[in-house]
C-alpha cells in the first residue's frame, strides 16, 4: 500500500485544517510540555475533563479519548507516556487502536505530531506511524517539525503594523498562539 494519504508538514499543528488533531499525553493528568501544554491553555475545559479521566485511571496506553470542541473540531488525546515511560511499544499500541476505531469515531481527516521516544530513533518511529496510518482511507498529516505560530506571525505583524512592544508580543503569544501561561 502506498502512503498517498499521508502528508508531511512543518509548522504549528493547532492551526491544521484537519477535522481531528492528535495531542500526545501522559496518563497522569499533566499537560505541561510541548504541544500538550498549548492545548491545555487553548481548551481549559478539555484539560479539566482529561485530568478527571486520568484520576479515574480510565486513560491508559492503547485507549484513546476524543474531545469535541465547540467548533466541530475533534481533539484526540493519544497516550504516549505512562509512569515516565514513553516507548515505541506504547506508540504502536495507540496507532493500532486508532486504526481499529477511527471510522466508528467519525474521524474524516487527522493531524498527528511526530512522536519521539528514548528507545527508538526518530526514523523508526516515523516508519511505524507511516505503516499504520497509510492503512487509513482518510487524509493524514504528520507534523515532522513543530514551528510555533508566533515565529511567523510576529514578524508579519511587525511588517504590517510597525514595532511591537514586549507586552504586545507576550499578548500575541498568550491570546492568539497559546504559547505562554
Amino acid at each position: 500500500m502506498t502512503e498517498t494519504n499521508i502528508f508531511y508538514k512543518t509548522g504549528d499543528i493547532q492551526f491544521s485544517t484537519c477535522q481531528t488533531i492528535v495531542v500526545p499525553v501522559n496518563c497522569d493528568g499533566k499537560m505541561d510540555e510541548g504541544i500538550a501544554s498549548i492545548f491545555r491553555r487553548r481548551y481549559p475545559y478539555m484539560f479539566a475533563r482529561y485530568r478527571w479521566i486520568c484520576e479515574q485511571q480510565l486513560l491508559v496506553p492503547g485507549k484513546l479519548w476524543i474531545y469535541n470542541t465547540s467548533k466541530k473540531r475533534k481533539i484526540l488525546t493519544f497516550p504516549v507516556m505512562c509512569q515516565e515511560d514513553c516507548s515505541y511499544k506504547l506508540i504502536e499500541q495507540g496507532l493500532s487502536k486508532f486504526l481499529e476505531t477511527y471510522q466508528e469515531k467519525g474521524i474524516t481527516s487527522i493531524a498527528f505530531p511526530m512522536f519521539t521516544t528514548k528507545d527508538a530513533p526518530v526514523e523508526d518511529v516515523l516508519g511505524l506511524m507511516a505503516y499504520y496510518l497509510s492503512k487509513c482511507d482518510i487524509a493524514v498529516e504528520i507534523y515532522i517539525q513543530h514551528i510555533p505560530r508566533s515565529k511567523t506571525l510576529i514578524p508579519l505583524l511587525e511588517r504590517l503594523c510597525g514595532h511591537l512592544t514586549e507586552e504586545d508580543i507576550y499578548n500575541i503569544k498568550k491570546n492568539i498562539c497559546f504559547e505562554v501561561d
